[in-house]
Parts: C-alpha cells; structure tokens; sequence
C-alpha cells in the first residue's frame, strides 16, 4: 500500500534515538526497509518487541543481544523512562503476540499506546490500575482493531486525560475519519480530551 503522506523524518536520521520499540511484526510496524537504513548508519537498537517480532528482527539481521523480549507486563527502563508491554489482541493468526505498551515518565505523565488491538474487557482491567494520562489509540475497525467508539469506550473506563487517535490516515486503503473519535468521545461525556496531532509536529502535553 502507498503512503499517503512522506514519513516525518528520514530513517537513517534515527542513528541518536535511545530506543526502538515495536509492538508486533506487520510490515507497517517493523518496516524492513526503515529497519535497513537505520542499520545501515550505525543503528543498534536496543529493541523492544515482543516473540514472533524479535524472530523477524533476527531474520532481518539484527543480533540477538541488542533485542530485548517483551510480553505482557514485561517492563524494560531506558533514562527517566519506563516501558511496560501490555495486553493486546492481534488482528489474525499470522502474529499473536501483539503488545501494546505504558510508558511512565518519571517526575512526568503516564502514556498509554494501545498498539494494534480489539476491544476486550481486559484491556482496562489491566491498564487502569496504572492511571494513564494520555491514551495514543488505533481506531481503524474495518482491521479488527479498536474502533471509534471502542477507543472512546476504553477512554472512558480509564478516565485518561488527553486521547490520541493514530493508525486512521497513513494508507488510503485503510483510513477512518478521525473525527469519528471525537464523536464518540462527546457521546460518552468526555470530548473535550481529544486531541488531532498535525503530521512532523511535535504536541506538547500540559
């Protein structure tokens, strides 16, 4: 499928990033061709992904030691940073180790990355005890992912503060109208917490 939109910055300028976190395997999360050129400039990870991610990854020829597995509940500590996978519902049965991951800052907010899932019961169960501030969720239905009106439903059940949709306008194969959140969001009371980031520009929450 063709981008919609060019990618923010270019993958051989990610040589300075600390981490590279992946949450499953598709071919729009773990790009070999990203994956390559940051390689090629020096690129060493450490990765973070979870079983059947971390096989590719070695596939593509990344060494073993700069990966780190993650399942759900696994925390991995980078600087003031902490990543903790979370549960996840994959779309088929080509990749079921799907993770979505919690990101708590220290002295700061606590993120939330749904990553690639359906809606289940489970997902607030299990990151609610965490009180998220911030909720970057896919809402792309048609995918077996969240939909609007999952993603606002979940919003609600851990009473985040600011909610990101993501994953609704990078292919025109596989587009929902994001609006379609904010929607939902109002329904269930809580609209004023959406935010639309603009493509390459940085959202600073307050």
């Amino acid at each position: 499928m063709d981008r919609q939109a060019p990618p923010p910055i270019s993958p051989s300028e990610l040589t300075g990033i600390d981490l590279y976190v992946l949450t499953h395997s598709h071919q729009d999360h773990l790009d070999p061709e990203t994956l390559s050129a940051y390689r090629s400039n020096g690129g060493k990870g450490p990765y973070l992904a979870p079983a059947e991610t971390v096989e590719k990854l070695h596939s593509l020829g990344v060494a073993p030691p700069e990966t780190h597995l993650m399942w759900p509940n696994k925390s991995f500590q980078v600087g003031d940073m902490t990543w903790r996978a979370t549960f996840a519902i994959p779309f088929a049965g080509d990749d079921l180790t799907h993770v979505g991951y919690l990101v708590f800052v220290e002295n700061g907010p606590t993120l939330y990355f749904t990553g690639d899932t359906a809606y289940h019961e489970i997902l607030s169960v299990s990151v609610g005890p965490h009180r998220p501030d911030v909720m970057v969720t896919v809402i792309n239905g048609a995918f077996r992912n969240l939909g609007p009106a999952e993603a606002a439903r979940l919003a609600k059940q851990l009473d985040v503060k600011i909610v990101i949709p993501c994953h609704h306008d990078m292919f025109h194969d596989n587009c929902q109208p994001p609006q379609m959140l904010r929607t939902n969001l109002i329904m269930e009371g809580i609209g004023d917490r959406y935010r639309l980031l603009e493509r390459g520009r940085a959202y600073n929450f307050p």
